[in-house]
């Protein structure tokens, strides 16, 4: 970008809002969504924050801006139990380095269940399958 490029793009930058007030916003803008919901996502974004400033994770692009919690929030009201899915994949968790994606995984689960969300082993019945293979068949079951 040249200097004569560089004129027709300004950028303001603006202070976040305190976490009481994105919670607030979050809760007017999308009123459907569950309170564990809105709880995990305010928690999640402070939890990333301090996250992203130690250890394996200091430097990792570990931001959940306000725009992304509205849209999280906005899935969450539509499909609750799939909220730290989706968080994962707005991270993209994936690409991360293994030791960032491990300690990403240990916040976002105590975010989870401090929030009384329903996390992946909560799930009632999880590892409650059972799979028979007899007589050429398999039956795959509930306990």
């Amino acid at each position: 970008v040249t200097a004569e490029v560089s004129n027709m793009f300004t950028f303001h930058r603006l202070p976040s809002l305190p976490r009481a007030e994105q919670a607030a916003l979050l809760a007017s803008l999308v009123p459907t969504a569950p309170p564990a919901v809105l709880t995990f996502l305010s928690e999640a974004a402070e939890a990333l924050e301090t996250l992203r400033n130690q250890g394996p994770a200091a430097g990792a692009p570990l931001v959940l801006s306000l725009r992304q919690q509205l849209r999280l929030a906005r899935r969450g009201a539509a499909f609750p139990n799939d909220t730290l899915p989706s968080l994962h994949r707005t991270l993209l968790a994936s690409f991360l380095p293994t030791a960032v994606r491990v300690q990403l995984e240990e916040v976002l689960q105590g975010c989870a269940k401090r929030a009384g969300l329903v996390t992946k082993g909560d799930e009632e019945g999880a590892g409650a399958y059972t799979i028979n293979i007899a007589d050429g068949r398999v039956e795959i079951g509930g306990g």
